[in-house]
């Protein structure tokens, strides 16, 4: 009955990230759609409409990741592993500025580069996170019997 529970539970920790993956790829879709109408919105001036465009695009790349790092986190916090949330955040946090700094002035890249250093933070928080889910879904298992 309780390897019966962990099957179901993985099922259901699988159906989440793929549902954060397709729910992620269809925003950047709809935003990179309409990115020039949104940002038209706020009638910036032609160089702000230029570099709100670039940071858009890049930056909406990383809504999968985003959206899988946060399914990652909240299951990890059912599970009682919640002090992965703060670390999490901190790898955001940290590699945000770190690529930022990178990307936008040392290569020169500017608000693209900065958008794209938001997505590449994401991919790497994402990838850390889901990385300590699988463990734990191993740990689950084999507890399980």
């Amino acid at each position: 009955n309780t390897k019966n529970e962990v099957n179901k539970l993985n099922y259901f920790i699988k159906f989440g990230r793929n549902i954060s993956i397709l729910l992620g790829l269809v925003s950047f879709l709809i935003l990179y759609i309409s990115s020039d109408y949104l940002i038209s919105t706020f009638e910036p001036t032609n160089k702000i409409k230029v570099l709100s465009s670039d940071y858009l695009i890049f930056r909406c790349i990383g809504l999968p990741f985003y959206l899988v790092n946060m399914h990652s986190t909240a299951v990890l916090r059912g599970l009682k592993v919640a002090k992965i949330t703060f670390y999490s955040a901190f790898i955001v946090s940290a590699f945000n500025i770190i690529f930022s700094l990178f990307f936008g002035l040392f290569l020169g890249f500017g608000a693209a580069g900065i958008g794209f250093a938001s997505s590449l933070a994401f991919f790497c928080a994402s990838i850390y996170s889901t990385i300590i889910l699988k463990s734990c879904k191993c740990w689950a298992m084999n507890f399980a019997g």
